[in-house]
C-alpha cells in the first residue's frame, strides 16, 4: 500500500486527548493552503504507531475514504484511530460536512 506522507517524529508519542492529537498535528508540515486528513495509529497504550497524511484535499473540501482509513489501520495492527484535518480559512469549529463524516466513523 503507497504511504501518502509518513509522518516520522510522532512514533511512540502518547495521544489519548483532544489537545495532544492538535498537538501532534500542528508539528507536522503541511500546506495550510489545502486540506489534508491526519491519521494517527495508535496501539492499545495509546501511543503512536504510525501517521500520515491519508488524503490530500483542496481548498475547499477533503475526502475521507472509510475503508483506505480502516485498510491503513488494520495493516499497523492499530487498535485506536486519532483523525485530524485543517481548513485552510484557518477556523477551528468543525463544517456540517465534518461533523457528518466523523459521525460515520464512530
Amino acid at each position: 500500500m503507497k504511504e501518502i506522507f509518513v509522518i516520522e517524529d510522532t512514533h511512540a508519542q502518547t495521544c489519548t486527548t483532544p489537545r495532544e492529537l492538535f498537538a501532534l498535528a500542528t508539528r507536522i508540515n503541511i500546506d495550510h493552503r489545502q486540506e489534508p486528513v491526519i491519521a494517527l495509529f495508535l496501539d492499545n497504550r495509546s501511543q503512536v504507531i504510525k501517521s500520515e497524511v491519508i488524503f490530500m484535499g483542496g481548498i475547499v473540501k477533503s475526502l475521507l475514504d472509510q475503508r483506505l482509513l480502516f485498510q491503513r489501520a488494520y495493516a499497523q495492527n492499530a487498535v485506536k484511530i486519532e483523525v485530524a484535518h485543517n481548513h485552510p480559512n484557518g477556523c477551528l469549529s468543525p463544517s456540517d460536512a465534518n461533523l457528518i463524516v466523523f459521525d460515520r466513523l464512530k
